[in-house]
């Protein structure tokens, strides 16, 4: 059994896709299906539900997937650990973060964590719901990622730890030279519609907008100009004076606090929290540690 096929199988069932993870794994389609197959071979079952997209594991696939994830960490953490003697034993945890966190906070938040404890670190970096998804397979120890408080993430607390890193709120923005001129209009008319930057439907800030709309105390007429699902780019399309578009407050950019201005008018806003989960079952292992930093056990 090729180690690589591990790495393999774990690909497939994050992507759900063999064209896609193929690709992850820098081989050909033909060759990647082949060694699925040749790992189905030695496991004695079928792993995969070819019939069904995305593909879906079975139910030995399931199983089989979550002791491959083990190994894999395992294997991660035995190779950090012996790849830096000079520091003494050094362990690893992998945390799924979404784009506009890892950007905005992760450094600071990991310069305090990882203080004293000789911890490194891999990333994922994603959308909200690619990172839910990625920790629920288990193939990540840590989720840190938004919450609103209206359209909350629900992880069974039976499985999952869960603590609040910090509060935020998701408000539009405009530039700072149109904000006055928006906030005029705001919510705009049939004759004179909001021009929109909107987050790519199926997003999990989609949902969030979609839900301060449907709130809001009165109609938003508007035309959509731009549609994505990074903050980033709407940040930066707003400072261009595309529209307004909606963004965490506490990850707006430093250079751009004089490029943009939160619209002021009442109801348009969600609080937010900015969680951290992990597995229950990660309870005595390395990334615990990073664990009771996060959660504040160890002050």
């Amino acid at each position: 059994m090729n180690i690589e096929w591990l790495k393999d199988f774990q690909t497939l069932a994050d992507t759900g896709n063999f064209t896609f993870a193929a690709r992850k794994q820098n081989v050909s389609q033909a060759a990647f299906s082949r060694r699925i197959q040749a790992l189905e071979s030695w496991v004695g079952t079928s792993l995969v539900n070819r019939e069904t997209y995305p593909v879906q594991m079975t139910y030995a696939g399931q199983r089989f997937l979550a002791e491959t994830n083990d190994i894999l960490s395992n294997l991660n953490d035995t190779r950090a650990a012996l790849s830096s003697p000079a520091l003494g034993t050094t362990s690893h945890v992998h945390i799924s973060i979404p784009h506009v966190l890892s950007n905005s906070r992760f450094s600071r938040w990991w310069q305090n964590w990882s203080e004293g404890t000789r911890m490194s670190v891999t990333l994922s970096v994603g959308n909200v719901s690619e990172m839910i998804a990625k920790f629920i397979t288990g193939t990540t120890d840590i989720l840190i990622c938004y919450n609103g408080t209206d359209l909350p993430i629900l992880l069974d607390p039976d499985y999952y730890l869960s603590c609040e890193i910090e509060k935020d709120r998701l408000s539009p923005y405009a530039a700072s030279r149109f904000t006055q001129q928006y906030e005029n209009r705001f919510p705009g008319t049939e004759n004179a519609p909001i021009p929109l930057l909107r987050y790519s439907k199926g997003a999990y800030f989609a949902r969030l907008v979609d839900l301060i709309i449907k709130q809001s105390p009165s109609r938003l007429n508007s035309i959509t100009q731009i549609e994505t699902d990074m903050s980033s780019v709407i940040q930066n399309c707003v400072s261009s004076g595309f529209g307004i578009g909606w963004l965490p407050e506490s990850c707006v950019e430093p250079h751009y606090k004089k490029m943009i201005k939160k619209i002021s008018t009442e109801g348009w806003s969600m609080d937010l929290e900015i969680n951290a989960y992990m597995h229950r079952s990660t309870i005595g292992k390395p990334a615990n540690l990073i664990w009771e930093k996060i959660s504040g056990q160890l002050g």
